[in-house]
């Protein structure tokens, strides 16, 4: 208000005026009094206003940095209006950000303060495995690598891989999953992207085709790894010839003849067949005679004792290994009837 004075005393006031001193740039930032994720790239931050007399003008916006911790990449989000809380996206996948506010008017913006971390929600990886290979550790198993995740690419916390395998050479094959938990100390060992993972599929078919795809599994489950095609080991044959017959052709000498063992029960290379002879009343079963044939199924087995029985067994084998026996005794004679037991 204003007067006006003379000699005889004080006139009537003005109306009143208000006026306010030119804005200046705040003297703090809000107060973060929460920060929670939403989903795997969001936060949702809460805070309380900046307290007035540090406001040194009108608040016209919040700016916050989101600093993630792991590669110092700085994500900055702005709220205008009176809200005081907001949500900042586009945020990177199960990672720990360091959140500091700053409070803004026409004049420019406060200093950062009020630090608190809060991480975003875990999220399936958002690449399958790298470097896969497979080879057989068996007839029966085989063994997956490929290189181990890095944190920035994993996205949580590994709980479990996950193979889809089908077999390659069977049409409209059914597939199966197989898993493989991960334990605490394979969690911290699996941590660096320079080391090689390393699992073995079990309870597999001999000599079989597979078609094998990896992936990993945090709270959800990650993309496949590209087909990969690897066959067990070969294995001995599951079955023995059949129809095994002995009979002397002399009397030094026994003729054995049998059936080819089908292709179905050599897991394999069929490379041909092992004939073991010994005298049927040998005590020592070690002491017997071994003779590598062909793949033919029969075989005159010369240089024997005349009139005497001996014991005849047969087996298949392949690369790895023979398989079961079938056996047959015969006498040898001299030039009596021959004999087929």
């Amino acid at each position: 208000m204003v007067s006006a004075f003379n000699s005889l005393g004080l006139g009537n006031s003005s109306e009143v005026a208000t006026s306010f001193t030119d804005e200046d740039i705040p003297l703090a930032g809000p107060v973060i009094i929460s920060a929670n994720y939403t989903s795997s790239t969001s936060i949702n931050i809460s805070w309380s206003p900046v307290p007035e007399p540090l406001r040194l003008g009108i608040i016209t916006k919040y700016i916050f940095n989101l600093t993630d911790v792991l590669t110092g990449l700085v994500t900055t989000a702005e709220f205008h209006g009176a809200n005081l809380h907001g949500e900042a996206t586009n945020l990177s996948k199960y990672r720990e950000y360091s959140i500091t506010g700053a409070a803004a008017n026409s004049k420019g913006q406060s200093n950062f303060t009020s630090t608190v971390t809060c991480r975003t929600d875990e999220d399936a990886p958002d690449l399958p495995p790298a470097n896969v290979t497979a080879y057989n550790a068996s007839s029966t198993a085989i063994t997956v690598e490929f290189q181990a995740y890095s944190p920035e690419q994993l996205n949580g916390i590994l709980r479990k891989y996950v193979f889809k395998i089908l077999k390659a050479k069977v049409v409209n094959s059914p597939h199966w999953i197989y898993t493989i938990p991960i334990h605490h100390s394979r969690r911290r060992r699996a941590a660096s992207g320079d080391s090689v993972i390393q699992n073995t599929l079990s309870w597999l078919e001999e000599y079989t085709v597979y078609s094998i795809q990896a992936s990993v599994f945090t709270n959800k489950q990650g993309p496949y790894s590209a087909v990969l095609n690897v066959s067990t080991d070969e294995g001995v044959p599951r079955a023995p010839p059949l129809q095994l017959t002995a009979f002397n052709t002399s009397n030094s000498s026994i003729l054995v003849t049998w059936q080819d063992i089908t292709s179905s029960s050599v897991p394999g290379i069929l490379l041909g067949y092992v004939l073991r002879i010994i005298k049927a009343d040998d005590s020592n079963a070690s002491n017997f005679r071994e003779i590598e044939h062909d793949l033919s199924t029969s075989k005159n087995i010369t240089n024997l004792e005349t009139y005497t029985l001996y014991k005849i067994s047969v087996a298949g084998y392949t690369r790895v290994g023979i398989g079961n026996f079938s056996e047959a005794q015969s006498w040898t004679d001299e030039g009596g009837e021959d004999k087929i037991i």
